[in-house]
């Protein structure tokens, strides 16, 4: 694990995967203050998917920050290796954890989002893009299924723009909720 501290307050750290391991309390508490979604960003969601759909060849890029010891943030990241055009083209494409772009089969996970506490948002996101862009060991960055309704998506366009990096909507899609609060036997009555 890997830590960084900042003039204001802040600290950053890289976790391992035996720290991702053993965060199901820290992270479920900041979820909690936040609008993301319950179920994909869970971390009992994520870290199923990793465990399972993540490659030896994948390597973890959750990135965490600590204002005043509290954790106010998670970016729950990863990079994977790829290639255009049958291995011409080679690339180390940085992606969240539950999605696979290069052909990957299994759980696809929507409404994804970097977590950011509600009252923390500007400082939170703003912390976690100047790690992403500090770091050189990626070549694409793949935000899939991204929550466009969220306050992070309008920061990260603005920083795409600054960084004058070329962002672009590949597609669009309708999701639908369902409501879960009743019994299932309930719900199947619906």
């Amino acid at each position: 694990m890997e830590s960084n501290v900042k003039p204001n307050n802040l600290v950053s750290e890289f976790w391992t995967e035996e720290k991702f391991k053993h965060s199901q309390d820290e992270w479920t508490e900041l979820l909690k203050k936040t609008n993301a979604d319950p179920l994909f960003l869970s971390w009992s969601w994520l870290h199923a998917w990793w465990s399972v759909c993540s490659k030896p060849s994948d390597e973890l890029f959750i990135i965490a920050i600590y204002e005043r010891n509290e954790l106010i943030a998670i970016a729950p990241l990863y990079k994977e290796n790829d290639s255009y055009f049958n291995g011409i083209l080679r690339t180390r494409r940085l992606q969240f954890i539950g999605k696979r772009f290069s052909g990957g089969k299994g759980v696809r996970s929507e409404y994804m989002d970097i977590i950011v506490q509600t009252d923390r948002q500007e400082l939170g996101i703003i912390e976690v893009l100047s790690i992403i862009g500090a770091d050189t060991r990626w070549s694409e960055l793949l935000l899939s299924d991204f929550n466009t309704s969220s306050l992070n998506y309008s920061y990260i366009k603005t920083w795409l723009n600054k960084q004058k990096m070329h962002g672009r909507i590949e597609s669009q899609g309708h999701a639908f909720i369902v409501d879960c609060s009743a019994t299932f036997d309930e719900y199947v009555k619906t």
